[in-house]
């Protein structure tokens, strides 16, 4: 077992959210411990690293929008959701990025299952009792694995 850091980033706008664990990732060394960035994000829609605003969204749309440096799909994003981002060094890491999400919600799922939630993974995603309850994007930003997701806290 690696120690990691925690971080609470608390309350941020959406793109100081997403700057925050970029600059995490892009400032750690090889050989520091990974570090874990949890806090909340004010409404947005989030999207993923190669996805078009014009493709994606209506051009009327009035809603905060901030394309993350993830991959993964548009979300919403607001702050009924406790957000976590796992920050490893590679050499923590999997080498196989196809490996990077069981690795990375694996501590989510057993969060869940503390509290008798039967959460499992599928794919990206964590889905409870069928239905999904939070998804979740990776990319490697500077010489790091970056992994979030989140804990939905309530759902409006």
């Amino acid at each position: 077992m690696i120690a990691a850091r925690f971080v609470d980033v608390g309350l941020l706008e959406p793109a100081l959210f997403h700057a925050t664990y970029a600059g995490i990732a892009y400032a750690a060394e090889d050989d520091v411990p990974p570090v874990v960035m949890w806090g909340r994000a004010r409404p947005h829609i989030s999207l993923g690293q190669s996805q078009d605003r014009t493709v994606e969204l209506a051009a009327d749309i009035d809603l905060p929008v901030v394309t993350r440096p993830l991959g993964g799909g548009a979300v919403w994003v607001d702050e009924s959701q406790y957000c976590f981002v796992l920050i490893a060094p590679l050499a923590h890491a999997p080498a196989r990025t196809a490996e990077w999400f069981e690795w990375g919600l694996a501590p989510a799922i057993t969060t869940y299952r503390c509290f008798g939630l039967p959460v499992e993974r599928r794919e990206e995603d964590l889905w409870l009792l069928g239905r999904k309850i939070a998804g979740s994007g990776a990319a490697t930003i500077g010489r790091c694995a970056v992994l979030a997701s989140s804990f939905l806290f309530r759902f409006p």
